[in-house]
């Protein structure tokens, strides 16, 4: 019985190597509509365009409406992101390299001319955040310390990081660096991490702060501290 069974099983399988498949027919035409009309690969002429206006423009979904109504194209946000990424490494290299150029020319300048600036690294070595005040800022705290402005202009630049401004007015009513820096991200702690920094770098603490309605940077400690004094 055992035997039997066993070649019927290998009949089975001679069967099934034996089947061929032959195409009887076929018919030309789709059960959905084709869009050809909307593209969706990156041209040298789309890429041209997207790189003249990299960085002119706020967002990447500012660019992707951009280039989507320019040329009846439908990239997703990720198609037109990864796309700006390969134009910034091709353009300028790698963005490691340039934060060790940056902290080099930072330590440079504090050796031969008095600037200063403090640093944090990551677990990995990489930069998290970074502020600087030259000497000729550093003078300009001496005089212009009453009212200061900061404001961060939201990954615009090289390391896609925040650049936090902080900006005096002198006696000609006209703007002053005080100060910048770069941060990974906007969160309170980072703020906490920059205005004490920012504090020992000027030994020196302002009258008067200007920000926006961010939240972070107003419940921060530094700026609790003031806002404590001035309501007495």
């Amino acid at each position: 019985m055992g035997k039997r069974s066993n070649q019927i099983e290998e009949q089975k399988s001679q069967d099934k190597e034996e089947i061929i498949y032959k195409l009887d027919h076929s018919e030309n035409e789709h059960n959905h509509d084709l869009n050809e009309s909307i593209p969706n690969s990156f041209t040298l002429t789309i890429v041209k365009e997207l790189d003249s206006i990299k960085g002119k423009l706020k967002t990447l979904t500012d660019s992707q409406d951009y280039i989507n109504e320019k040329f009846g194209t439908s990239f997703t946000y990720v198609q037109i992101q990864h796309q700006v990424n390969k134009l910034i490494l091709e353009n300028f290299g790698c963005p490691d390299n340039d934060a060790v150029l940056l902290i080099a020319e930072f330590e440079k300048d504090k050796i031969n001319n008095s600037g200063n600036y403090k640093v944090m690294y990551g677990p990995k070595k990489e930069l998290r955040r970074v502020i600087y005040v030259s000497d000729r800022m550093y003078k300009y705290t001496k005089k212009f310390l009453d009212i200061v402005i900061v404001d961060a202009t939201y990954k615009r630049n090289r390391f896609n990081m925040p650049l936090i401004n902080v900006i005096g007015i002198n006696n000609y009513g006209r703007s002053i660096l005080l100060a910048f820096g770069l941060m990974d991200d906007e969160k309170q702690d980072s703020y906490n991490w920059f205005f004490e920094n920012l504090k020992n770098l000027w030994k020196a603490e302002p009258k008067f702060f200007i920000s926006d309605e961010c939240q972070e940077i107003i419940t921060g400690k530094l700026f609790q501290k003031i806002l404590r004094v001035l309501r007495y």
